[in-house]
């Protein structure tokens, strides 16, 4: 034995020095055997170095299969036998995943990732790969505060993945005066404390708690809004800590500590005779030291000074002038706060394949020369988003705290799918017939920025039992001196009964596109009845709308108005001559995330010279739980209070609503009202829907109703 070790030291030492080896022996092997090996890392056979055993013996243990291997070498009949003596890991009989947390990755999506080989030796390699693309795919969702572990529990190879939940974030180090709560509210991160501390109605219908695991958005978020105040310097720092919270149901949370260091403008006190502003150009000099909260021929410590350049940055923030920048020196006897307002040096429209810039530039409210403003940021974003020429929209801005000059990027991923497709079935009271006569099927097929000049066609196919129509249109953004769309439509309508006589029509129209969220149109209508004598008539329609909606699929805050005045009758066409004029208005407010109130108003009235025009009134114009309504005036009011249940793919809103309205019958304005529960979705094949009871206060009952166009 003592030979063996001695002959082993000096092959190990030795790298010089040749040994023939005629055989490799694998001792302790009891679920894998010797060929296993030898087909995943080959023979050693022959006259080989010391460096050629140490990297052959490196591949065996490097299977990942083995908790220790020791080398030995025995003399054979022809050179020597070299002794590879394993201990296997444990067998994995089986292996499950537990997670700890409300599973912000699908549990299913993990398990496809492990590697674990049951009924082999736990193999440290693939459970190393299994780890690393586990926590790859939480990475690729955002979320970093994860540990994933593993352990055996009778064969069985347990992986346990913790989610950490954020509890609270806590400032440390010099933070006297500091704001803390602006700086919070405006880093917008949500803590497990604020969930604990809420009421469970405001849990309920506001809260999930996949909420209060931050991702790196909300931490970039953070640290973006401490780089943006002075008061911080370099030195401050964001960090973790695990801790336990009792009476809680989450096991694993974590408290963010952030260390705050001031800047050093001055040690101790000092007193200033005179404030002065450098740089500033948008505020006078005077409105800043009002928001500075400091004035002359006071004593002031480093941290109140620092408190004020706070504050100056905020009431530019305030105003809507983001990443304004403030530094402060001192000269003299005198306070000198030099102010960098950002004005707008370039705005780059970058994501476009086919798209003509000049479509994007349309909608662009951001000019180059003014002033950086959030108001114009957020407006631009609503016209591109809603315009639906691209999948996503960012905006931001190159810039660094000390320059003035700000280069605005609008990064836009165009639209992958152009051409839609819906169908569905709607229902309204026929003006005549059986009820079930009002049922109708719609197909809509249409075309947005197919062709990369902003343009839409859309084709409507209405199918009744008393009514059939098609109509199709054309709409295309034109650049004038001022932008403008151009609309043109054809239309169809068939009558099967006695409540209608065949009609085309013609329009026309041509409108600004939004400028501070304000648009007019004007343009022809022409209709011509399909009868004998005909002359048909001619319209004019002027319009005018105001939108600062947040979406247009789900708006949650903003507003909305509309005016459409109608003369018809005009240059001797006049089978109808009329006045129409309709308003409405819609106010969205945010109570929480996804609680929010939705008001809504619309008046209609049609004065008549010639002929019976009247307005319909259906769908989203009429009281809930009443039918279809025609008359020469109308009025609609109704308060929504909404809960957002799903925000992706399908959205789906439920909520409670009060309605009030007026129809004039025979002279006199009859008045109706209802409330009740409804369903709000936007179904693929359907389009914006809405269903749900209203207990109708006239007729003291409930009445279940549905419609499309909702939103």
């Amino acid at each position: 034995m003592k030979k063996e070790l001695v002959l082993l030291l000096i092959l190990l030492t030795v790298s010089a020095m040749a040994i023939y080896i005629s055989e490799v022996d694998f001792k302790g092997l009891n679920t894998l055997n010797s060929e296993f090996i030898v087909q995943k890392v080959g023979k050693l056979f022959g006259e080989v170095s010391s460096d050629e055993i140490q990297e052959y013996l490196k591949k065996v243990f490097d299977l990942g299969y083995f908790s220790s291997l020791t080398p030995s070498l025995e003399p054979a009949d022809v050179g020597y036998r070299l002794v590879v003596s394993l201990e296997e890991n444990p067998v994995v009989k089986d292996w499950k995943l537990e997670i700890e947390g409300p599973g912000l990755v699908d549990k299913k999506e993990l398990k496809e990732l492990v590697k674990i080989e049951k009924g082999m030796p736990l193999n440290v390699n693939l459970l190393k790969e299994t780890f690393e693309t586990m926590r790859n795919k939480y990475q690729e969702a955002g979320y970093f505060l994860v540990e994933i572990n593993g352990n055996f529990e009778d064969g069985t190879y347990k992986i346990v993945v913790k989610e950490y939940a954020l509890w609270d974030i806590v400032f440390n180090g010099e933070v006297d005066g500091l704001d803390i709560v602006s700086i919070l509210s405006k880093a917008k991160i949500k803590t497990l404390r604020d969930f604990y501390s809420s009421s469970p109605l405001v849990r309920f219908f506001t809260m999930s708690k996949k909420d209060f695991y931050p991702k790196y958005s909300d931490i970039n978020n953070l640290i973006s809004v401490i780089n943006s105040y002075p008061f911080f310097s370099k030195e401050t720092a964001v960090n973790f800590k695990k801790t336990t919270v009792k009476d809680i149901e989450e096991k694993n949370v974590v408290i963010m500590v952030v260390n705050v260091v001031q800047r050093r403008l001055f040690e101790g006190e000092k007193a200033f005779k005179e404030i002065l502003f450098h740089g500033n150009t948008i505020f006078t000099d005077q409105e800043l030291l009002k928001a500075s909260g400091v004035s002359p021929d006071q004593t002031y410590t480093n941290a109140q000074v620092l408190l004020a350049m706070n504050r100056i940055v905020d009431f530019y923030e305030k105003n809507n002038f983001p990443y304004t920048w403030v530094e402060a020196k001192i000269e003299d006897d005198s306070l000198v706060f030099d102010i960098y307002e950002k004005y707008v040096r370039s705005v780059k429209i970058e994501g476009l394949k086919k798209t003509k810039p000049y479509v994007v530039e349309n909608l662009v409210t951001i000019k180059e020369g003014e002033p950086l403003n959030k108001e114009e940021i957020m407006l631009t974003y609503s016209y591109l988003q809603n315009s639906r020429y691209f999948d996503s929209v960012n905006i931001y801005p190159q810039l660094s705290p000390s320059a003035t000059q700000v280069d605005v990027v609008i990064d836009l991923k165009e639209a992958e799918k152009t051409r839609n497709f819906i169908g569905g079935i709607g229902w309204t009271m026929p003006k005549e017939g059986d009820w079930w006569q009002g049922f109708s099927g719609m197909v809509q097929l249409s075309a947005v920025n197919t062709f990369g000049y902003g343009e839409s066609f859309s084709v409507n196919l209405n199918l009744g039992f008393t009514e059939r129509s098609v109509e199709g249109s054309v709409k295309l953004p034109v650049k004038f001196e001022v932008p403008m769309n151009l609309e043109l439509g054809i239309g169809y309508t068939d009558y099967t009964t006695s409540s209608g006589t065949d009609t085309i029509s013609l329009k026309g129209l041509i409108s600004s596109l939004p400028y501070k969220g304000h648009s007019f149109g004007i343009g022809p209508i022409y209709e011509k009845t399909l009868v004998d004598g005909s002359k048909g008539t001619l319209a004019i329609l002027t319009r005018y709308r105001y939108n600062t909606k947040n979406s247009a699929i789900l708006p949650t805050e903003g507003y909305y108005l509309s005016l459409d005045l109608t003369r018809a009758g005009l240059f001797g066409l006049d089978d109808q001559k009329y006045w129409k004029g309709i308003l409405s208005g819609e106010a969205y407010y945010p109570i929480f995330e996804s609680l929010f109130w939705s008001f809504k108003g619309t008046g209609g009235m049609v004065r008549n010279e010639i002929g019976t025009e009247l307005l319909e009134v259906s769908g989203p114009y009429a009281v809930r739980g009443y039918n279809y309504f025609e008359t020469e005036k109308m009025f609609k009011l109704s308060a929504d209070l909404n809960w957002i249940l799903q925000k992706e793919n399908v959205p789906v809103v439920t909520g409670l609503f009060v309605d009030y309205g007026g129809i004039e019958e025979n002279g006199n304005m009859n008045t109706l009202s209802s409330a009740g529960v409804k369903l709000d979705l936007v179904v693929p094949l359907l389009g914006s829907v809405e269903v749900g009871g209203a207990y109708r206060f006239n007729e003291k009952d409930w009445q279940f109703y549905f419609f499309m166009g909702s939103w």
